[in-house]
């Protein structure tokens, strides 16, 4: 993911590489977005994908999985960021 270059600095080694974030979390939907729940795993995950030098497609969120299935609309944004992947 990170290799070190000749003056033992980091250098990203995934350049360019594209990724699609998911992430599902129980807590239903405004409180997810309140107390971050989604928001601070996808900062912190996006941080160190930035380091490594891949290209963030984009995200997928499901907050409340506990209680419900996952709704065909989210499917359908999965599918197409999917789909720019590659």
């Amino acid at each position: 993911f990170m290799g070190e270059g000749k003056n033992k600095l980091p250098v990203p080694r995934m350049k360019g590489k594209p990724v699609v974030l998911v992430t599902a979390c129980t807590t239903p939907w405004p409180l997810n977005l309140l107390l971050g729940e989604s928001r601070g795993a996808l900062r912190a995950v996006r941080h160190i994908l930035k380091y490594g030098g891949c290209r963030i497609v984009g995200t997928v969120v499901f907050p409340g999985s506990k209680e419900r299935e996952v709704p065909e609309k989210l499917l359908a944004c999965a599918k197409r960021l999917g789909g720019k992947i590659g």
